[in-house]
């Protein structure tokens, strides 16, 4: 066999069937009884000489689980040359190793590959190490909390600044009884994750983390979270009417004639709040004070009150508030 493989053309196909020929596609392929005993014989001779891998499940041989440097890739978050030169440097790929086929890792030699001592890493690691998803940590990168490479990869001294600053806030002891992981505090009080983990670097929301948890199983307040909302800076005119508990229809007439002020269609919180502190509408006022909203404005005409906007304009009886002290509940 030696004298087989010396004696392959150079452009023989490769792997076993382009070493051995006719012995491995047609006689150990096949169900001559003889191959049984030949199979292991050329099994031994193939992984010598680095032709197939020992774990490979070739020539009778049954193979453990296997892996493939892409499996490895996904797993670690990186691409597949970094991912084969740190297996090559940590002795994790078999000799005889053949692309495209599976081939045992030994899981002792995967643990002794650092990943922290490559220069950067992908986003997708980088979610990993830190216990969140890709998303959350792209939205950190575009807020400036961790910096990112002109590849697009993210620097580990930058990450692991970022990690160590954390470990630094937090605090001693248990967490609250009202504490949750930042991801479900997060999520539950509609704060973006970047927001809050700024206010944790800032010393403005306490954070609690068990040993050995990932930085993102750390535990925040959901009251501290919810604090972090920024008011919106503008409704729809849908939402604006919900309310104001008015029609669309007047509260776009409003906006139109600038009373209640907002850009283009919108409606500016501001204003919002400036208009519902003035103004008050007759069905409002009615179900504030137990009246029936039907026939509100007629009950308030016979005190002597009239509408703060042309009925025929709007559509609809509004009035000041200051002119409605005696009904008004606190």
């Amino acid at each position: 066999m030696d004298n087989l493989i010396s004696v392959r053309p150079v452009n023989a196909p490769a792997g076993l069937l382009g070493a051995y020929g006719w012995i491995y596609g047609e006689w150990l392929a096949g169900t001559d009884p003889t191959a049984e005993i030949v199979r292991p014989i050329v099994y031994e001779h193939a992984v010598r000489n680095e032709l197939m891998s020992r774990d490979e499940a070739r020539l009778g041989n049954t193979a453990p689980p296997t892996m493939c440097i892409k499996q490895v890739a996904s797993e670690w978050g990186l691409g597949y040359e970094r991912t084969r030169a740190l297996l090559n440097m940590a002795g994790a790929i078999p000799p005889g190793s053949r692309a495209g086929v599976a081939f045992t890792i030994d899981p002792l030699a995967l643990k002794s590959v650092n990943l922290r001592n490559t220069s950067c890493i992908s986003v997708k690691a980088a979610a990993a190490r830190l216990g969140t998803g890709a998303k959350q940590v792209r939205d950190m990168i575009a807020g400036g909390i961790i910096a990112q490479n002109s590849d697009g990869s993210v620097c580990i001294t930058a990450l692991t600044s970022f990690e160590n600053a954390f470990a630094s806030k937090v605090q001693p002891g248990v967490a609250p009884n009202d504490a949750a992981p930042i991801g479900k505090a997060t999520v539950a009080n509609a704060v973006p994750l970047q927001r809050v983990c700024k206010a944790i670097l800032e010393g403005d929301v306490p954070v609690w983390r068990d040993a050995g948890s990932q930085m993102f199983g750390a535990m925040v307040r959901g009251a501290d979270v919810r604090n972090l909302r920024r008011p919106k800076a503008d409704y729809s005119v849908e939402r604006a009417s919900q309310m104001l508990e008015l029609h669309p229809d007047c509260v776009r007439a409003l906006h139109r004639d600038g009373i209640i002020p907002g850009p283009k269609a919108r409606i500016s919180a501001e204003g919002l709040a400036n208009f519902k502190l003035k103004f008050i509408a007759a069905s409002q006022w009615a179900r504030s004070v137990g009246r029936k909203p039907r026939g509100a404005a007629r009950d308030l005409a016979k005190d002597g009150l009239v509408p703060a906007f042309a009925l025929k304009t709007y559509r609809q009886a509004i009035y000041r508030r200051c002119d409605l002290p005696a009904f008004l509940p606190n």
